[in-house]
């Protein structure tokens, strides 16, 4: 086959792909996938053949005018035919592009019998308690119960967030929405056990990740990584700057605790993601920050003087 086969094979694959939801995406692609490849055969052998058909021709008029000229006619028509064959280029076009819906109602409808393992992805059928992959625990509903609109009873693509007919938000979408907050909570409740010098995080943001990042000063160091935006960045700044932590003329936000300087360093948010960085530092103890001063001492002290006037 040549070069066109490689290109209508590609946007096969390429609807494939788009149309059907990670999770059952083997499975759809396994049932599709052969259809497609026979139909990607079917329209590019006939194509290729009407292709090689009017080459020859070609040859043949280096040969003979006459001959490449009625040649060339009969290629015409074996192009034609060829075209015919495939359904035309309209029909094969119009074939592509229903490729993909075809494969989201195909993944819809397997959903309605298979579960969707909550710790290692595998797919499984309806009737199985345990995955078979790794052992745990399946849910109860079916992935396709999961994306089964509550208030209007439509059935959806897994994966979707939203009820396509009526717009409401789907069982699957809460529960991804739940299992993630519930994630995110006990990873800031990990970093709050670990770095109880610093404030805990509570100003937004999602996909919470706090490691180990190896050690700096003799001392170890972590790493919040997660989705957020500026404006929670800036509003965690907030809380360092109350706690006491003083910035220095980089990113980094220290405060000097029990003798140990304790650092963060907050960068700008970069296309959604966030990373403070957590660390001991050395810094030289007369820049450590000053209390702050009282604004009414001034007044405070004016007063008092004239206080002991009056009592004189």
């Amino acid at each position: 086959m040549g070069l066109l086969k490689n290109v209508v094979g590609s946007a096969i694959n390429s609807g494939i792909s788009k149309g059907i939801s990670s999770a059952i995406g083997k499975a759809v692609e396994k049932a599709v996938a052969p259809a497609a490849e026979r139909m990607a055969n079917k329209g590019a052998e006939a194509i290729d053949s009407a292709t090689a058909e009017l080459d020859k021709s070609v040859k043949q008029t280096n040969a003979a005018l006459s001959e490449a000229s009625a040649a060339t006619a009969e290629a015409g028509a074996a192009t034609k035919e060829a075209v015919n064959a495939a359904g035309g280029f309209a029909g094969l076009e119009s074939a592509l592009a229903g490729l993909a819906s075809r494969a989201e109602s195909y993944a819809t409808a397997m959903s309605a019998s298979m579960k969707v393992c909550p710790k290692c992805g595998q797919p499984s059928q309806a009737d199985k308690e345990f995955c078979p992959n790794c052992g745990t625990k399946l849910p109860e509903k079916t992935l396709g119960q999961e994306y089964t609109c509550t208030k209007c009873g439509a059935a959806n693509t897994p994966g979707t967030k939203y009820c396509s007919k009526c717009g409401a938000i789907l069982p699957g979408a809460e529960a991804e929405i739940k299992a993630r907050q519930e994630k995110d909570n006990k990873v800031l409740d990990e970093m709050a056990a670990t770095l109880p010098q610093y404030p805990k995080w509570n100003c937004g943001g999602s996909e919470f990740e706090f490691e180990d990042a190896g050690g700096q000063n003799g001392q170890p160091s972590y790493s919040l990584r997660f989705k957020a935006t500026q404006q929670e960045v800036d509003a965690y700044v907030a809380l360092l700057l109350q706690a006491g932590f003083a910035k220095d003329a980089s990113y980094d936000y220290w405060k000097v605790i029990d003798g140990v300087c304790r650092t963060c360093n907050v960068g700008d948010v970069q296309d959604g993601e966030a990373n403070l960085y957590y660390y001991v530092s050395t810094i030289d103890k007369k820049n450590q920050p000053k209390p702050a001063e009282d604004p009414l001492a001034d007044l405070k002290g004016a007063a008092k003087g004239l206080f002991k006037k009056i009592l004189r």
